[in-house]
């Protein structure tokens, strides 16, 4: 089945200009990843290191970057034929691309229906943050176009083959990546419900006490987020959302994403996994449901790292 796009509505955009909060699952499978010499898994060749496999960009480790064999031209092709995907969003989690592009435009994405890239090819516009040289903390863009001038926002769904060009690698280095999301954003009605701590985040320590008296610190992690929220959607579409949102994260066992504020801040968004997975969802009244969660965020590249 091909590929097909939408604009997002206008419920969703006029939700995230109020920086209201967005959550997302993410697909950590695919059937193939790879780096090549062009966007296309049966022409050029393979620039593949088996030292920095391609299946770190979807494996929820943040730290574990892939990178291809070769400094240029910065091309990561992805399968999804098994589980075609949809999404509305692409953000990138470690990664050197701030040292080798020169410009405000850090990639361009590519959608089509076979592996040549060239049955309904979309050659998506270019996307980056407003970033000075050697910026290299997280990237996102909740703007996603085409060719052919799309005036808002477009979703694609049913999407079996997508990739990503870095454009303008100046060649000094091999570019590497810890986490490409190709999120598909669930957007929430309000921010979660008070009390609610918006800076909360832990460290985890070991201390070692001698007999004198004096503590020596081991520090583990430090500066993680943590989430500890409840949220009533009021809308049957918004209540879908966080089902299938808890869904796209395998019921909780994998990590989302959550974006705080879409509008004012969307770099500063955190990669969580829910401290006790599942969906706890349940009905307050008539047709009211609340949505809880705990979730801690997934390292060790932790944004209090970043900005």
């Amino acid at each position: 089945m091909a590929h097909s796009f939408a604009s997002i509505p206008t419920s969703e955009t006029d939700l995230l200009a109020l920086d209201k909060p967005i959550v997302s699952g993410y697909p950590t499978v695919a059937d193939d990843i790879e780096w090549r010499s062009v966007v296309d898994f049966t022409g050029g060749s393979s620039q593949s290191d088996a030292a920095f496999p391609e299946i770190r960009a979807v494996d929820s480790k943040t730290n574990l970057p892939t990178q291809p064999s070769a400094t240029t031209p910065g091309i990561i092709l992805f399968d999804f034929t098994e589980n075609p995907i949809e999404f509305d969003f692409i953000s990138i989690i470690n990664h050197n691309l701030g040292d080798l592009v020169a410009g405000t435009e850090i990639a361009t994405f590519f959608v089509a229906d076979d592996n040549a890239f060239s049955v309904n090819l979309r050659t998506g516009l270019g996307f980056g943050p407003s970033y000075t040289a050697g910026d290299n903390d997280r990237i996102i863009s909740l703007d996603l176009r085409h060719g052919g001038s799309p005036s808002v926002p477009q979703r694609y769904s049913n999407v079996q083959f997508c990739a990503l060009e870095f454009v303008g690698i100046d060649g000094s280095a091999e570019p590497f990546i810890g986490e490409i999301i190709w999120g598909r954003r669930r957007q929430l009605q309000q921010k979660a419900n008070v009390p609610w701590d918006p800076d909360g985040v832990r460290s985890d320590v070991e201390d070692f006490v001698s007999q004198s008296g004096v503590i020596s610190r081991y520090t583990r992690t430090k500066g993680k987020r943590v989430i500890s929220a409840n949220v009533n959607p009021f809308e049957d579409p918004f209540r879908q959302d966080i089902i299938d949102v808890v869904e796209a994260a395998q019921f909780g066992t994998k990590p989302f994403i959550w974006i705080e504020d879409p509008s004012s801040s969307e770099r500063k968004f955190h990669l969580m996994l829910q401290d006790d997975p599942g969906l706890d969802f349940p009905l307050e009244g008539p047709f009211e449901r609340q949505w809880q969660f705990v979730a801690t965020e997934q390292g060790p590249k932790y944004l209090t790292a970043e900005f």
